[in-house]
C-alpha cells in the first residue's frame, strides 16, 4: 500500500508540473553539482525545427558522414562509408519538436562519433528527447546506441554526456523511476559500444537510488528490504540472446506501432519480445560484407518492416542486445551478422 501511494503522488506531482520534466528529474539526481564535471565537449554541427533540416557534409567517422532529411518519410538518414569504402546508414525518426546533431570522439579512438538529439515534447513523466549515439568500430562502421532522457541540449554538449573519472572517454547518466525511487545509473563509451558501470566510477559507486519523496531529494540511500527498484539495460556490448529471427508483426499505428519479435535461440527454443515504443529506443542492424544497415524503430515503419523482413527471409543469425522489463520480455537492440567477406581485407566487429 505505501508504495501505492508513493506512486500515486510522484504521478500527482509530475501532472501538477506539466511541461517541466527536466526540472522534476534533476530535484532527484543524486551528485552533487560541485562533483559534476562541465558536459563533455560536443561540436554542434546541425540543428532543426520541424521540417527544417538542410542537407548537410559532417566531419564523423572514417571519411566523413552526410546528414539528409527525407521529407516524405520525415526520417533523418545519415551516410557514410567504412575503412574499406563500403557504404553504412542509419535512419531515425526526426522527432516531433526538432533536434540537433552532434561530433564529437566519444570513447577516446581517434575517430569522430556522431550524437543526435530529437526533442519529443512530452510532460510530466515522458522523457522530454531522445539521445541516439553513433560510435565507430575498428573497421569504420556505426554502432547504433539509443536512450530516452531528461538531458538538457546545449550548443556545446548534452548535461548528461560527462567524463565523470576523467579518462577522456564519455559516460552517460540515465535517471528512470521505478518502486518509489529515482535510479541513476551510468554508461560508459569504449571500444564503440557502451558499458552500463556496475561499481564504483569516480567518487560514486553505481547504480545510485534517492527515494521518492514529495519535496526535492537528492541523498543517495539503498532500497529498502524487499524493494528491488528495476532499471532498463541500455547497453549494447554484450548480447543477452542469440539465434535466428523467426516472425516480426506490428500493431496498427500509422508509425512505431506495437512491434512483436518472435526469435528461436540454436536450441529451437522460441522467444517473443516487444521492444518498447513508448521509449522508441529499439534499433536493427544488418551487417553485410558489402555494408551496414541500421534502422531505429522511431523511423518510418516501412523502413523497419522491410530490414526485419530481409532478415527473416535471408535467415541471418542474431544478437539481441538490452532490456527494459524485469523479465526480458524486451530488447534494445537486434544485430544481424551477414557471412565474413572471402577477401583477406579488415572486416566489420562482429557483436
Amino acid at each position: 500500500m505505501r508504495q501505492t501511494v508513493s506512486t500515486l503522488l510522484f504521478l500527482a506531482t509530475l501532472a501538477g508540473m506539466q511541461g517541466e520534466p527536466l526540472a522534476i528529474v534533476k530535484n532527484y539526481f543524486p551528485i552533487p553539482d560541485s562533483e559534476l564535471p562541465q558536459p563533455f565537449a560536443l561540436q554542434q554541427v546541425a540543428s532543426w525545427s520541424g521540417d527544417a533540416l538542410a542537407d548537410r557534409e559532417i566531419s564523423a567517422g572514417p571519411s566523413g558522414a552526410s546528414l539528409r532529411f527525407d521529407s516524405e518519410k520525415r526520417d533523418l538518414i545519415v551516410t557514410g562509408t567504412d575503412l574499406e569504402q563500403k557504404a553504412w546508414s542509419f535512419e531515425m525518426g526526426l522527432g516531433a519538436m526538432g533536434g540537433k546533431a552532434y561530433v564529437a570522439d566519444l570513447d577516446g579512438d581517434g575517430t569522430k562519433d556522431v550524437v543526435l538529439v530529437s526533442y519529443t515534447g512530452a510532460c510530466g513523466l515522458g522523457p522530454p528527447n531522445h539521445i541516439v549515439t553513433l560510435l565507430f568500430d575498428p573497421a569504420g562502421r556505426p554502432v547504433p546506441f539509443e536512450s530516452d532522457g531528461y538531458s538538457d541540449a546545449g550548443d556545446a554538449g548534452i548535461d548528461d554526456i560527462v567524463d565523470l573519472d576523467g579518462d577522456g572517454k564519455a559516460e552517460l547518466l540515465y535517471m528512470n523511476y521505478d518502486g518509489g525511487y529515482w535510479i541513476t545509473n551510468v554508461y560508459k563509451a569504449q571500444g564503440a559500444r557502451w558499458h552500463r558501470v556496475k561499481g564504483s566510477l569516480g567518487k560514486h559507486r553505481f547504480p545510485l537510488y534517492t527515494r521518492f519523496t514529495d519535496k526535492p531529494n537528492r541523498r543517495s540511500v539503498s532500497p529498502a528490504a524487499g524493494r528491488i527498484p528495476n532499471a532498463p539495460d541500455l547497453s549494447n556490448d554484450s548480447p543477452r540472446l542469440r539465434g535466428q529471427l523467426a516472425s516480426s508483426e506490428w500493431g496498427e499505428a500509422e508509425r512505431s506501432g506495437d512491434l512483436s519479435l518472435r526469435v528461436k535461440d540454436p536450441r529451437g527454443k522460441a522467444s517473443t519480445l516487444h521492444p518498447s515504443t513508448w521509449a522508441g529506443s529499439f534499433a536493427a542492424v544488418l551487417d553485410l560484407p558489402e555494408g551496414r544497415t541500421a534502422v531505429s524503430l522511431s523511423a518510418n515503419q516501412d523502413v523497419l518492416k522491410a530490414l526485419l523482413a530481409r532478415i527473416i527471409s535471408d535467415a541471418h543469425p542474431v544478437a539481441l542486445f538490452g532490456q527494459r522489463k524485469a523479465d526480458g520480455s524486451d530488447a534494445e537492440l537486434l544485430w544481424a551478422q551477414g557471412a565474413a567477406p572471402s577477401t583477406g581485407k579488415q572486416q566489420p566487429a562482429k557483436p
